[in-house]
């Protein structure tokens, strides 16, 4: 058993959002070892998969008074020198500034015209922060060794896209024109729609940013990959409709 004295993280890498001490096993740790939590880290101490003592900025030595949940859930005396093993997480909340984010597969619009159907890419950039890292942690963190931003931004995307995609939905805009002149408005409302989700799992969204629409144009079969079924079928039935006009013209 190697009791590990003095607990700290500071080679923290630039798109790190949580690392855990030790990264292979668990550790073992006593009352009286010293914990070191830099500036925009917060520390939590995690048994058996659960999330329990949380630490801020500051140098703390462990004790029975300051560890009051994970004492209580191993038993240990006030003696205090009787090794437990846990996981320590540290979590990165410092600001993620010109984070990227973008349209994977396209967002479809049902028009009135043509085949029936927009699509519609587009990306940018928003300025993040972990800001309840107990919450952060306990929904990406636990378990892992290292949780980047590259584990989670498809998480975020999704829900960005989703509020896009409802808000053009409910604009009923019918062509590009349409869709980039109410970006700026949108821009405004992805904020207040998307920070409670945000918020949901321990991140605060200080700035968000989206770049004009444009649209993609891919044969009728590949559709089929990029929207659902019944939207292909309606696109099907009416390309036989525009080709059978098409030769009777």
């Amino acid at each position: 058993m190697r009791i590990i004295d003095v607990i700290d993280h500071t080679n923290v890498m630039d798109d790190e959002l949580v690392y855990r001490v030790p990264q292979e096993g668990s550790g073992d740790f006593r009352m009286g070892s010293q914990l070191i939590v830099g500036e925009s880290q917060a520390a939590v101490f995690v048994r058996a998969g659960q999330a329990l003592d949380a630490f801020k900025v500051g140098r703390h030595v462990l004790s029975v008074a300051n560890l009051p949940i994970l004492s209580g859930l191993i038993g240990l005396g006030t003696s205090g020198r009787t090794p437990f093993t846990a996981d320590v997480y540290f979590i990165n909340m410092k600001d993620m500034p010109q984070v990227g984010w973008g349209t994977v597969k396209p967002i479809y619009i049902e028009v009135s015209t043509g085949l029936g159907i927009m699509l519609l890419r587009t990306h940018g950039v928003m300025d993040i922060r972990v800001a309840d890292p107990m919450r952060f942690l306990k929904q990406y963190g636990v378990g892992k060794p290292i949780t980047r931003m590259k584990d989670i931004k498809d998480r975020l995307q999704t829900i960005i896209l989703g509020e896009i995609n409802a808000l053009l939905l409910k604009s009923k805009v019918q062509s590009l024109i349409q869709a980039n002149q109410m970006l700026e408005d949108l821009e405004g409302a992805i904020m207040t729609t998307i920070r409670e989700k945000f918020d949901a799992v321990g991140i605060e969204i200080k700035a968000f940013e989206a770049n004009p629409f444009d649209t993609m144009n891919v044969p009728v079969e590949e559709l089929r990959d990029l929207v659902p079924m019944e939207v292909w079928l309606n696109v099907l039935e009416r390309t036989k409709r525009l080709d059978i006009g098409m030769e009777a013209a």
